[in-house]
């Protein structure tokens, strides 16, 4: 409301517009709240170790694969895209697309290399 005035040219505070719009029992649309940012990491399931420690370079082939995932938003909705690294030569060792991000898309898209 309080921007709509000053576009239409008034000089009013955003007090004033509050304090009027309470006494005439006026609400706003509240804004949607933005879903997905802040979330906290569960963390690392059990059982499951970190055997690169962040080091992506490899001293020979086949010893080192990395994966990463990313969304591709589309007219019909989300997709998602699997990449399996390796990481010595750099090579897409083999990929997967599909609507939904589990753990059973990294595994197809590995399996595309057997």
């Amino acid at each position: 409301m309080h921007e709509d005035l000053l576009d239409e040219g008034e000089t009013v505070s955003l007090n004033r517009v509050a304090r009027l719009m309470a006494t005439e029992r006026i609400q706003g649309w509240p804004r949607r709240k933005r879903r997905g940012f802040g979330r906290v990491a569960s963390g690392r399931p059990a059982g499951v170790k970190n055997l690169l420690e962040r080091d992506f370079s490899a001293q020979e082939p086949e010893r080192k694969w990395g994966t990463d995932i990313t969304e591709i938003a589309t007219l019909e909705g989300k997709l998602f895209l699997c990449v399996v690294l390796e990481l010595y030569s750099k090579l897409v060792v083999g990929w997967s697309m599909h609507h939904r991000q589990d753990r059973q898309m990294v595994i197809r898209s590995s399996a595309a290399y057997y």
